[in-house]
């Protein structure tokens, strides 16, 4: 069956339904979303990072933590109202000034 027959078979068999087209995911350059502008939620503004951190260039590093270190970093990423690397810069700055 070509597009055109299912088409029409779908208009005949509820006329009020409009057929739906299907959405690309993976179209690059492109900002669709699914709610118009006036309806999409702004995220909170976070703290902007400071003059010393925006100088320096970020690095991603991964590790492993206790589950109990992650979630202390994320309720104080919160509260602070900044990112989870920012804290963790924050305290390893003060480890190493020791």
């Amino acid at each position: 069956m070509d597009k055109k027959k299912i088409q029409e078979l779908m208009k005949k068999r509820n006329p009020m339904r409009e057929v739906v087209k299907p959405v690309d995911f993976f179209e690059e350059g492109k900002n669709k979303t699914s709610k118009p502008v006036s309806q999409q939620t702004s995220k909170p503004a976070m703290e902007k990072p400071s003059t010393k951190q925006r100088e320096r260039k970020v690095v991603k590093y991964t590790t492993y933590l206790p589950e109990e270190l992650v979630t202390k970093i994320k309720m104080q990423a919160v509260l602070q109202k900044k990112k989870g690397y920012q804290i963790i810069v924050e305290a390893l700055e003060k480890f190493f000034e020791k």
